[in-house]
């Protein structure tokens, strides 16, 4: 739950609310509350308004994250065989970067992202360094 329908829910419940409440539960607590004003009525109608908003939210969260895997998967992308890399993680790197196969080379990436080293000839002895700023900058 967050933390609007939390703090509404802790208010209105004697004992309080526990701190990891899904939709359903919050819904369950809420339907015990018996107001005893028209404070905690309204405090009430909030709660409920917000419940009911956490779970258009997640129902829209679900879609996504499955249009996301359906859009990984139409491009043939391994990224997800990475361990921490799941289907949106994937997809916001494939949108960032287009399809990785125009680039020649790995390095050619390297220097699209941002990762390659920049060599500095100006001393007597070069010396390779990464572009930090360019990295993070999220090219």
């Amino acid at each position: 739950m967050r933390s609007t329908s939390y703090a509404l829910l802790r208010a209105l419940l004697p004992s309080g609310a526990p701190r990891d409440l899904s939709a359903a539960k919050a819904e369950q607590l809420l339907e015990t509350v018996v107001p005893a004003g028209p404070a905690e009525t309204t405090r009430q109608a909030l709660a409920a308004d917000l419940i009911t908003e956490v779970r258009t939210w997640d129902a829209k969260l679900k879609d996504n994250a499955k249009a996301m895997a359906a859009l990984v998967a139409e491009t043939e992308s391994r990224l997800t065989d990475t361990p921490g890399i799941a289907a949106i993680t994937a997809a916001r790197l494939l949108g960032r970067t287009g399809n990785p196969t125009r680039f020649p080379t790995a390095g050619a990436f390297a220097q699209y992202a941002g990762t390659a080293p920049i060599e500095i000839a100006s001393t007597p002895a070069a010396f390779r360094y990464l572009a930090w700023s360019e990295a993070s900058s999220g090219v």
